[in-house]
């Protein structure tokens, strides 16, 4: 055989073994990303994998376990007004407080109405955001 013809061969079984690899990982790590409305509406679509859903903590819902102080149950809705149950086991953000939004991922269980959430980000107030860099300067000093 010709040395370009081996390089050829040995080039397509290559990226044939990249693209193969690529899509087996990436199906077994995917995620949905839904909002809480869409979750409800078909909680069995997402059910073969993990979720990642969006939505703000609904006040006065926050509830702390105290004799499990990483166990937090809350509540969120979104911007249609759909609201769920969430259960969530571990360390809670500085940022998290009633009303700020939140991005949980994790898996709906349809027979409770919990969804449990394995992560837990809670997204910047916005007293952070939009700070004239004059006033700041002025407030340093």
């Amino acid at each position: 055989m010709k040395k370009w013809v081996k390089f050829a061969v040995a080039g397509a079984v290559a990226v044939g073994v990249v693209v193969y690899l690529m899509t087996v990982g990436l199906s077994q790590h995917s995620i949905y990303y839904v909002e809480v409305s869409e979750l409800l509406e078909n909680p069995s679509k997402f059910d073969a994998k993990g979720t990642r859903l969006s939505g703000d903590v609904v006040e006065n819902s926050v509830v702390k376990d105290v004799m499990d102080k990483k166990l937090l149950q809350f509540s969120i809705a979104d911007q249609k007004g759909a609201s769920m149950a969430v259960e969530y086991k571990g360390v809670v953000p500085d940022a998290f407080e009633e009303g700020v939004t939140v991005i949980l991922e994790g898996n709906y269980d349809p027979m409770k109405k919990v969804f449990h959430a394995s992560t837990l980000m809670a997204k910047c107030p916005s007293k952070y955001e939009g700070e004239d860099p004059a006033e700041h300067t002025a407030a340093m000093r």
